[in-house]
């Protein structure tokens, strides 16, 4: 039995998929905590030889080469009895992960042995204390552009048998592959210029998390990001060198507590590796799309200044750095900076609470809706904090109910601001010093619920609907003909379906049935949006002209007649 693991790797020199494979195999000697000067090898990882014919043997492609060269090593095995050399087959890497790991201690306490835990029975019983330990294991590193191809072609779930190979790390960055590739095909992400450390400055594409949606994904994976994809160590780690103790130690076995030079990093926050990956990924396949494109006509790409000119052909070109006068890329970095201002909140992935808008139903014997003013939390819908709440703590840092809200009233107003600009109906009620909420007629409402509700939550604004409202696409609120059928009591002299069944057509909306006269009724009020037994429901023109011809027909018309209505 063989597991495929991986993650994503930040890294200075270029940002890669890390894959290497664990098998079962016995541990031939205990390896002694005390006398290593050197990260260990894990015992239980393949080599990069076993590695590639495994993947051979699964038809899995690392990247458009590989398969030549795997064949390549296969047809060499065959020859020899010595595997081939993993220089022959794929260039690799050794990289060093914190697994949890056994520790057994001998009877005399002198003496530690360690062996790392298998990823197939992690979280089952422990016959040893387990601790994080440094492994070093062989693997490969794959591009970006071979990066989405191969988790693209890695199955999602482990439904059937033959899919268990696939570890829970590198199952999580399919899961995330996939939505890279939605945020391309939703066009969510914006042309930057990004400032290296050594003081260049490359044309990028960055995804663009604006949407509701996708802020609740971010949060929402990075919850779900499992350890292991935390576990490999930043590069430039090394075996040896001074590291400075600041943890306690006191739970340890005494014999783990030494001046080893062996150590591992603190774990990288979920939300900077997510973001590295959707940053990585996204800019090497926007490249790839538009590299034979061209972005703008001869003539209006010669009236640009040098430098503008130098960024547009640097995001489709395979050499992103820009080289012109320090000057002009200020001001073009001044530009840019100003243009995606209302973004960068977004744009850096900050865990913030966002402004949220609920919709409430008339109240009795009135006509109006109220649209409620809120801020919502990310990754809770149901945690509100309502407006009156923030505009009587005016304070940079606000905890409510054991959560802290950063710049209440900032992100408040913020949120207010865009959502005017998208639905000017809200501007008079912001024109007062402490806004809360603002009417709609039954047409506003409407509206709302129509064409603003998806531009409120692609631009990272939360809505809330009536319950019975939420779900506008489904079939429960539409009117439509419920049929009951009953075997008739009396036996017809010939055969045919009335003689079979009886048949009984109601008109029925919102899972109601309605009589002519209740019909009536709600036509009268002239209104999109009405209410049947405390539900309100939606209803369309094109409903109420089907009903009405349905009305026409006595009670006993056919089937065939009533289809035919519906139909026209």
């Amino acid at each position: 039995m063989a597991i495929l693991h991986g993650s994503w790797l930040l890294q200075n020199r270029g940002s890669s998929l890390f894959v290497w494979g664990e098998t079962w195999r016995s541990l031939e000697t205990k390896i002694d905590l005390g006398t290593l000067t050197q990260v260990p090898s894990h015992p239980y990882a393949m080599t990069a030889a076993e590695l590639s014919e495994w993947l051979h043997s699964r038809h899995l492609k690392l990247s458009k080469s590989s398969q030549v060269e795997t064949r390549n090593f296969a047809s060499l095995q065959k020859g020899r009895q010595k595997a081939a050399s993993p220089a022959n087959v794929m260039p690799t890497r050794s990289q060093i992960l914190a697994l949890p790991t056994y520790f057994s201690e001998s009877d005399q306490q002198s003496t530690a042995f360690i062996s790392p835990v298998h990823s197939a029975i992690f979280g089952s019983e422990k016959p040893f204390p387990q601790y994080l330990q440094p492994w070093q294991v062989e693997g490969f590193c794959l591009e970006p552009q071979d990066a989405i191809a191969f988790l693209a072609s890695l199955p999602l779930s482990n439904a059937n048998q033959e899919d268990d190979f696939v570890g829970g790390d590198l199952r999580f960055w399919s899961h995330i592959a996939r939505w890279s590739l939605d945020l391309i095909a939703r066009c969510k992400f914006l042309p930057t210029l990004e400032r290296s450390t050594d003081g260049s400055i490359t044309a990028k594409w960055q995804a663009l998390l604006d949407s509701a949606l996708d802020g609740t994904r971010l949060e929402k994976f990075s919850q779900l990001m499992p350890l292991a994809c935390r576990a490999y160590q930043q590069e430039g780690h090394g075996d040896t060198g001074n590291k400075e103790d600041t943890g306690n130690f006191d739970d340890y076995p005494p014999s783990l507590v030494h001046n080893s030079p062996i150590y591992i990093d603190l774990p990288i926050e979920p939300q900077e590796l997510l973001l590295g990956f959707l940053n990585s990924t996204i800019d090497t396949q926007i490249r790839s799309m538009v590299a034979s494109q061209t972005l703008l006509d001869t003539r209006v790409m010669a009236s640009l200044p040098l430098v503008v000119r130098q960024w547009l052909q640097s995001l489709t070109a395979a050499s992103a750095t820009i080289t012109s006068e320090p000057i002009a890329l200020e001001r073009l970095e001044a530009a840019l900076k100003a243009w995606t201002m209302p973004l960068q909140y977004q744009l850096g992935g900050k865990n913030i609470f966002r402004t949220c808008f609920v919709l409430h139903p008339p109240k009795s014997n009135e006509a109006d809706w109220t649209l409620e003013y809120f801020l919502q939390a990310p990754d809770d819908p149901e945690f509100l904090v309502d407006a009156e709440t923030i505009w009587r703590h005016p304070v940079e840092s606000f905890v409510y109910q054991n959560r802290t809200i950063k710049q209440p009233q900032e992100t408040f107003l913020r949120g207010l601001g865009l959502a005017s600009r998208l639905y000017p109906v809200l501007a008079p009620s912001l024109d007062t010093p402490y806004p809360q909420s603002c009417h709609l007629n039954p047409l506003q409402a409407y509206e709302f619920i129509k064409s603003v509700k998806w531009r409120f939550e692609d631009s990272g604004l939360g809505v809330v609907l009536p319950p019975s409202l939420a779900n506008r696409e489904g079939w429960a609120n539409r009117l439509g003909l419920k049929i009951t059928a009953e075997t008739p009591k009396k036996k017809q002299g010939r055969l045919g379906l009335q003689s079979l069944l009886n048949f009984q057509w109601q008109l029925a909306i919102g899972g109601q049935t309605l009589s002519k006269q209740e019909f009536d009724k709600l036509v009268a009020l002239n209104s999109p949006l009405v209410e049947i037994n405390g539900e309100w429901v939606e209803l369309r023109s094109q409903d109420i002209k089907t009903a009405q011809a349905f009305f026409c027909f006595s009670k006993r018309a056919n089937g065939a007649v009533v289809g035919r209505c519906f139909a026209s």
